[in-house]
């Protein structure tokens, strides 16, 4: 029977939340109680941050697993060091105080799910010869400070869309849907409405759905998981008849935030407005919502507030070669802009970013893709990577999909250009 009394790992509180970030300093406490004089191998304390995915597909008589991991750093402090002859340890109270800085490079926050998690942990472990260890352990609630520029996600975002009614009716419906903005917190409400003219025979409904979407990869296979988290159904639309339903989106308290800079986890939220049109396809307008952590909007904008231009773009630079969400390589990063009185840092020049850990897509060596980046009243924009990705792919000759467009349809397309050579 181990001798060790009420074992406790406690860490100290940075903020109301109790979340921690890159760059923060963990500071704990391992303490216990000793009925007698105890000897020990060693104390030691581990702290690691792991992202992993697991599933099964089954297929006629034959199954497959899949499973991925990726560590992001695994630190080890030892409070009692490791000697041959032992240490002991007088009976009563002890207390160890321990501390570790998370390292500063993007990492994605902590996140749990059907088919994977992302989990930081610290552990600490006393060792006894001929004895199994005596372990205790706690998890770090981890919070991303890196997220894609929201600016741009800040403002109001609006589709519409058109349907002829055929078949067994006749007529057209024309909707258009708008919310206040695509940046959100959880436990935030975001106002939506939809402006439904209904020139058919047919009465429809106006319906809105929040989406979670999370897509789980290794290598070349992915699972996906698309899940309704809330809906509201409008009152029915006569025909030959126009209404404005407004909604108000509730996120919830608990949603995860925005995975983004996790190359085997993906996580975005969207907003799909569409019309309930029976015996036909509904039309639909589709809205990309970033959830973002409480208090983040205000402090990325501040962090922007005085950034000349060319400064912002080379962080927004600085930001992609960093983020290692794509699902390629990036064997070089090429930057050029054409806007008069504009120099950009490494301008002209061809910058090696390797981003290790990434599966290299068959097929792709040596392309090159280039890539518009959205500009908003003059200023360089950086696309959240879910939706980079899929410009990456409409530049590679593949049609964008509605979340790109509804994304881009309040942009104007500025003169920066970004060049990703491919491997």
């Amino acid at each position: 029977m181990a001798p060790f009394k009420n074992l406790k790992l406690t860490l100290e509180a940075l903020n109301q939340q109790g979340t921690y970030s890159e760059g923060d300093t963990v500071i704990g406490t391992l303490s216990f109680n000793l009925k007698s004089d105890t000897k020990v191998k060693s104390i030691s304390v581990k702290a690691k941050g792991d992202a992993k995915v697991e599933w099964k597909e089954d297929s006629g008589n034959s199954t497959t697993h899949y499973k991925g991991h990726v560590r992001y750093f695994k630190l080890k402090q030892d409070l009692v060091a490791k000697d041959t002859g032992g240490t002991v340890l007088r009976r009563g109270p002890h207390n160890f105080t321990f501390s570790f800085q998370i390292p500063q490079w993007v990492m994605p926050s902590s996140f749990e799910g059907k088919n994977g998690k992302i989990v930081y942990m610290v552990e600490a472990k006393i060792s006894r010869s001929w004895r199994w260890p005596s372990s205790v352990k706690t998890e770090i609630n981890f919070f991303s400070r890196h997220f894609p520029s929201i600016r741009l996600a800040m403002h109001p975002l609006s589709g519409s869309v058109d349907k002829e009614v055929g078949i067994f009716s006749s007529g057209q419906l024309h909707m258009t849907a708008s919310v206040n903005q695509g940046v959100c917190s959880p436990g935030d409400t975001l106002s939506a409405s939809a402006r439904i003219r209904n020139a058919s025979s047919k009465s429809v409904k106006p319906k809105f759905s929040l989406h979670q979407k999370v897509v789980y990869s290794v290598k070349k296979s992915t699972k996906t998981s698309d899940k309704v988290i809330s809906k509201m159904v409008g009152d029915t639309i006569t025909p030959r008849s126009e209404v404005t339903v407004p909604c108000e989106v509730k996120i919830p308290v608990d949603a995860a935030c925005t995975l983004c800079n996790c190359q085997i986890i993906s996580l975005e939220y969207y907003l799909k407005v569409y019309l309930d049109v029976s015996f036909a396809f509904d039309p639909e307008v589709v809205f990309p919502l970033l959830v973002v952590p409480p208090n983040l909007v205000h402090a990325q904008l501040n962090e922007e507030v005085g950034l000349r231009d060319e400064e912002r773009l080379f962080l927004q630079v600085l930001q992609l070669m960093q983020l290692q969400a794509l699902s390629h390589s990036l064997a070089s990063l090429t930057l050029s802009a054409s806007r008069p009185g504009v120099s950009c840092p490494g301008q002209g020049r061809t910058e090696e970013c390797p981003l290790p850990g990434l599966e290299r897509q068959a097929g792709r060596t040596g392309s090159t893709l280039s890539l518009m980046l959205p500009s908003q009243a003059g200023e360089a924009a950086f696309m959240p990577v879910p939706l980079l990705r899929r410009s990456v792919a409409a530049a590679a000759g593949e049609e964008p999909d509605e979340m790109s467009r509804a994304f881009l349809s309040g942009c104007s397309i500025g003169s920066v250009s970004l060049s990703l050579s491919l491997s």
